[in-house]
């Protein structure tokens, strides 16, 4: 009799780490927001107010730095609000 593997599911029942989001400003007037590079699969969103259907990918792709992936942005007048999501 031939047996064949047709199918395989890996589950992690591991417990998730919340990841933190960082934020800074630069010398040079700019927000510096980073986050674990553990912390995989996480893009930043981007709100002007805390509606669920407001939030928005920022499109822009986060730098390796150290211990760190990040982002750096342009202070506005405007307010924004940002999350990870994954």
């Amino acid at each position: 009799m031939d047996f064949a593997l047709t199918g395989l599911t890996l589950v992690d029942a591991s417990t998730p780490v919340p990841v933190t989001l960082l934020v800074s400003m630069t010398s040079s007037n700019y927000v510096r927001l980073y986050w674990p590079t553990q912390a995989v699969g996480y893009f930043l969103q981007a709100s002007p107010d805390l509606a669920p259907g407001h939030f928005t990918n920022t499109g822009v792709a986060p730098l390796i730095e150290g211990a760190n992936q990040g982002v750096t942005l342009p202070r506005t007048n405007a307010h924004r609000f940002f999350r990870l999501v994954q």
